[in-house]
């Protein structure tokens, strides 16, 4: 329980990259519900099949490493607002995000807040005008005009994934529109504040380095339950 306590002054927050492909299949299933079995059994392809067991699977394990529970006794919840929770035998909750992208999977919990992480990659970016209207803002628009072409795109892969993070943190997902609210473009972004909504709500953003090169990360923080004074602070390692 290490992993996620907090006491007020720090929160630790628990980061696993896993390596989807390297997770044993039949241990993946074996450790995956029947729902989920079932669930991963409806992607289209054996390998999206695989890495689907592998992502379920892995979640599993994550959040047993930080209760220091059973992962077969983790049960994996959806709250009212749509974010990711998970419990254990005592029933206590922790925030969740889970993300993949391609091989790589991302698995994050913390023990207080709202929590949103996520991984993309650079090939699924098409800088267009009808796609910069879609991810960014009118004033990140202005941002992104002044910065060389060749920043351009890394730039606007860094919005679109702290956007989704921060989409996931509160429930809404990208459906609660990418263009509506606003996030750090310092391509470091090592938790600092920032307001998404001009609403005086405030979150923190942090840039994850991914293991595959051609991907960005990224894990917001924030929500009731979050002492503003605290210190966050990361453990990040491979599953």
């Amino acid at each position: 329980m290490a992993a996620v306590a907090a006491d007020g002054r720090s929160v630790a927050v628990t980061v696993r990259w896993a390596a989807l492909d390297a997770i044993d299949p039949d241990g993946a299933r074996a450790r995956c519900t029947p729902a989920e079995r079932a669930r991963a059994d409806r992607r289209a392809t054996p390998v999206l099949r695989r890495r689907a067991l592998a992502s379920l699977a892995a979640r599993r394990l994550v959040v047993a490493e930080v209760l220091g529970a059973d992962p077969s006794a983790v049960e994996l919840l959806i709250a009212t607002d749509g974010r990711r929770l998970a419990a254990g035998p005592s029933g206590q909750p922790v925030a969740i995000s889970v993300s993949t992208c391609g091989a790589v999977g991302l698995v994050a919990a913390a023990p207080v807040g709202q929590l949103g992480a996520d991984v993309e990659d650079f090939g699924r970016v098409d800088p267009t005008p009808a796609f910069v209207a879609r991810v960014a803002s009118p004033t990140e628009r202005l941002e992104l005009d002044r910065l060389d072409p060749g920043a351009r795109a890394g730039a606007l892969l860094r919005l679109w994934t702290r956007k989704e993070a921060y989409l996931k943190a509160t429930g809404e997902g990208i459906g609660g529109g990418l263009g509506t609210v606003e996030v750090p473009l310092d391509p470091l972004c090592g938790g600092g504040w920032f307001d998404p909504r001009g609403d005086g709500v405030m979150w923190r953003c942090f840039g994850l380095v991914a293991p595959d090169e051609a991907c960005t990360a990224a894990l917001v923080i924030g929500g009731a339950g979050l002492d503003h004074d605290a210190a966050i602070e990361l453990d990040v390692r491979a599953l």
